[in-house]
């Protein structure tokens, strides 16, 4: 594969698993859905799912949304309130990013080698921030969403 030559590649329903592992050797790992869905030219990304490892042993419930979209010959990554948040360029099946948002700084790294599943990897630091947070979607098949 090319990497994404076109945001209708995503579009579907994914399942989610992040792991999220701490400098400090803490881990926490967040398991469940991702959708994206045409809203205009705007591809919105859904997030809904349950985050497990947190101190004293309880799963919270977490939501998250960006939105994405074509802009020439790159994929513009944004804030729910259209604010940028980074950009990668059509076709590259590995391309990475980065994010000041100081004092903190977010590089990502994607994987869009195989269609039905990709990955971000997220490094981020800053003053009390250390952690490597890893996102596998698998794409969910009408079997899958059947059974």
């Amino acid at each position: 594969m090319t990497g994404l030559t076109s945001l209708a590649a995503l579009e579907g329903h994914w399942a989610l698993r992040r792991s999220i592992v701490h400098a400090t050797g803490a881990r926490q790992r967040f398991e469940g859905t991702a959708s994206f869905a045409w809203d205009g030219d705007i591809l919105r990304q859904d997030e809904a799912g349950e985050l497990h490892g947190l101190p004293g042993g309880q799963p919270i419930r977490g939501t998250r949304r960006y939105l994405w979209r074509q802009a020439g010959g790159r994929i513009e990554v944004l804030f729910p309130d259209m604010r940028p948040f980074h950009s990668i360029p059509l076709g590259d099946p590995r391309p990475d990013a980065t994010h000041h948002c100081p004092p903190d700084i977010y590089r990502v790294a994607y994987d869009f080698a195989d269609p039905a599943v990709w990955t971000a990897t997220w490094r981020v630091e800053g003053p009390r921030k250390s952690y490597v947070m890893e996102s596998d979607f698998r794409r969910i098949g009408a079997a899958d969403e059947a059974g």
